[in-house]
Protein backbone atom coordinates (compact mmCIF):
# COMPACT_ATOMS: atom_id res chain seq x y z
CA UNK A 1 0.00 0.00 0.00
CA UNK A 2 1.25 3.75 -1.43
CA UNK A 3 0.81 6.34 1.17
CA UNK A 4 1.27 10.05 0.32
CA UNK A 5 3.61 11.98 2.60
CA UNK A 6 3.43 15.72 2.63
CA UNK A 7 6.62 17.28 4.39
CA UNK A 8 6.77 21.19 4.63
CA UNK A 9 10.23 22.77 4.94
CA UNK A 10 9.33 26.39 5.47
CA UNK A 11 11.36 30.16 5.72
CA UNK A 12 12.11 31.14 8.93
CA UNK A 13 10.66 34.72 7.40
CA UNK A 14 6.59 35.02 8.01
CA UNK A 15 3.95 37.75 6.54
CA UNK A 16 1.39 38.93 8.45
CA UNK A 17 -0.37 36.10 7.62
CA UNK A 18 1.89 33.83 9.17
CA UNK A 19 2.56 32.14 5.78
CA UNK A 20 5.91 31.72 4.79
CA UNK A 21 6.62 34.09 1.13
CA UNK A 22 8.41 32.61 -0.50
CA UNK A 23 6.98 28.63 0.03
CA UNK A 24 6.99 26.36 -2.87
CA UNK A 25 5.20 22.88 -3.25
CA UNK A 26 7.11 20.10 -4.58
CA UNK A 27 5.88 17.01 -5.35
CA UNK A 28 8.66 14.10 -5.28
CA UNK A 29 7.51 10.62 -6.45
CA UNK A 30 9.01 7.30 -5.27
CA UNK A 31 7.33 4.06 -5.89
CA UNK A 32 10.56 1.77 -4.35
CA UNK A 33 8.89 -0.86 -2.15
CA UNK A 34 6.05 -1.72 -0.77
CA UNK A 35 6.62 0.33 2.44
CA UNK A 36 8.18 3.42 0.72
CA UNK A 37 5.92 6.20 -0.11
CA UNK A 38 4.81 6.99 -3.37
CA UNK A 39 4.55 10.66 -3.45
CA UNK A 40 6.43 12.86 -1.07
CA UNK A 41 5.20 16.79 -1.39
CA UNK A 42 7.38 19.04 0.48
CA UNK A 43 7.19 23.09 0.88
CA UNK A 44 10.30 24.76 0.64
CA UNK A 45 11.50 28.35 1.17
CA UNK A 46 13.10 30.21 -2.17
CA UNK A 47 14.14 32.48 -0.21
CA UNK A 48 17.46 33.47 -1.79
CA UNK A 49 20.77 33.33 1.06
CA UNK A 50 22.33 36.58 -0.29
CA UNK A 51 25.55 36.02 1.54
CA UNK A 52 25.91 32.76 0.17
CA UNK A 53 25.79 33.90 -3.56
CA UNK A 54 28.48 37.15 -2.20
CA UNK A 55 30.55 34.14 -0.72
CA UNK A 56 30.92 31.72 -3.97
CA UNK A 57 31.26 35.28 -6.10
CA UNK A 58 35.42 34.63 -5.47
CA UNK A 59 34.91 31.72 -7.21
CA UNK A 60 33.41 33.03 -10.46
CA UNK A 61 35.52 33.96 -13.56
CA UNK A 62 35.55 37.80 -15.58
CA UNK A 63 32.80 36.30 -18.33
CA UNK A 64 30.29 34.91 -15.75
CA UNK A 65 31.09 38.31 -13.65
CA UNK A 66 29.96 40.15 -16.78
CA UNK A 67 27.04 38.04 -17.13
CA UNK A 68 25.84 38.55 -13.39
CA UNK A 69 26.35 42.38 -13.84
CA UNK A 70 24.10 42.72 -16.52
CA UNK A 71 21.57 40.57 -15.01
CA UNK A 72 21.40 43.01 -11.38
CA UNK A 73 21.31 45.59 -14.12
CA UNK A 74 18.04 44.24 -15.96
CA UNK A 75 16.55 43.55 -12.79
CA UNK A 76 17.14 46.84 -11.25
CA UNK A 77 15.03 48.52 -14.43
CA UNK A 78 12.74 46.28 -13.81
CA UNK A 79 12.04 46.84 -10.11
CA UNK A 80 12.45 51.09 -11.33
CA UNK A 81 15.57 51.93 -9.78
CA UNK A 82 17.88 54.14 -11.15
CA UNK A 83 21.13 53.20 -12.15
CA UNK A 84 24.02 53.28 -9.92
CA UNK A 85 27.12 55.68 -10.44
CA UNK A 86 29.11 53.40 -13.17
CA UNK A 87 32.31 52.78 -11.07
CA UNK A 88 36.15 54.16 -12.34
CA UNK A 89 38.88 51.26 -11.97
CA UNK A 90 41.98 52.48 -10.30
CA UNK A 91 45.01 50.86 -12.61
CA UNK A 92 47.85 52.59 -10.12
CA UNK A 93 48.15 54.22 -7.07
CA UNK A 94 50.80 55.53 -5.14
CA UNK A 95 51.17 57.53 -1.94
CA UNK A 96 52.48 61.52 -2.46
CA UNK A 97 52.83 64.26 0.10
CA UNK A 98 49.42 64.12 1.85
CA UNK A 99 47.54 62.27 -0.32
CA UNK A 100 47.09 59.47 -2.95
CA UNK A 101 47.91 59.85 -6.39
CA UNK A 102 45.55 57.15 -9.07
CA UNK A 103 45.58 56.57 -12.39
CA UNK A 104 42.02 55.61 -13.48
CA UNK A 105 39.69 54.56 -16.07
CA UNK A 106 36.04 56.02 -15.67
CA UNK A 107 33.56 54.22 -16.88
CA UNK A 108 30.56 55.85 -18.20
CA UNK A 109 27.35 55.43 -19.17
CA UNK A 110 25.84 56.11 -22.80
CA UNK A 111 22.70 57.66 -23.98
CA UNK A 112 22.04 53.90 -24.84
CA UNK A 113 21.98 52.77 -21.75
CA UNK A 114 25.82 50.90 -21.95
CA UNK A 115 28.85 51.52 -20.76
CA UNK A 116 32.22 52.32 -22.07
CA UNK A 117 35.82 53.44 -20.39
CA UNK A 118 37.25 56.06 -20.97
CA UNK A 119 41.11 57.50 -19.88
CA UNK A 120 43.35 56.45 -17.77
CA UNK A 121 43.32 59.66 -16.02
CA UNK A 122 45.56 60.98 -12.63
CA UNK A 123 43.64 61.76 -10.10
CA UNK A 124 44.91 63.04 -6.63
CA UNK A 125 42.86 62.49 -3.92
CA UNK A 126 43.49 64.33 -0.43
CA UNK A 127 42.24 65.40 3.14
CA UNK A 128 42.29 69.30 3.60
CA UNK A 129 39.98 70.72 6.58
CA UNK A 130 38.66 67.39 7.43
CA UNK A 131 37.10 67.25 3.75
CA UNK A 132 37.95 65.20 1.06
CA UNK A 133 39.31 66.25 -2.35
CA UNK A 134 40.00 65.52 -5.84
CA UNK A 135 42.16 67.10 -7.91
CA UNK A 136 41.99 66.24 -11.65
CA UNK A 137 45.12 65.77 -13.15
CA UNK A 138 44.67 64.20 -16.30
CA UNK A 139 47.01 62.29 -19.02
CA UNK A 140 50.42 63.24 -17.78
CA UNK A 141 54.03 61.34 -17.50
CA UNK A 142 54.79 63.33 -14.56
CA UNK A 143 51.59 63.31 -12.70
CA UNK A 144 53.48 64.66 -9.28
CA UNK A 145 54.93 67.64 -10.98
CA UNK A 146 51.07 68.63 -12.00
CA UNK A 147 49.86 68.13 -8.49
CA UNK A 148 52.64 70.80 -7.06
CA UNK A 149 51.77 73.36 -9.98
CA UNK A 150 47.47 72.61 -9.43
CA UNK A 151 48.25 73.00 -5.71
CA UNK A 152 50.25 75.77 -5.54
CA UNK A 153 47.87 77.68 -7.75
CA UNK A 154 45.18 76.57 -5.33
CA UNK A 155 45.94 79.10 -2.43
CA UNK A 156 46.20 81.75 -5.27
CA UNK A 157 42.35 81.44 -6.53
CA UNK A 158 40.98 81.02 -2.48
CA UNK A 159 42.93 84.48 -1.81
CA UNK A 160 41.15 86.27 -4.86
CA UNK A 161 37.60 84.38 -3.73
CA UNK A 162 37.75 86.86 -0.60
Amino acid sequence: MFRALNKRLTCSQRTASGRAPHDLNVLMASNKGIDTPSRVVYTMCMHINTQSIISRIAQVNAEELDRLQEAIHRRRHQLGDKPLKPASTVVERRDYHHGILQLEKRAYRRKDDGLTERGPYWYFHHREGGKQHTLYIGKSDNPEAVVDEKLAEEPAKRGDDE
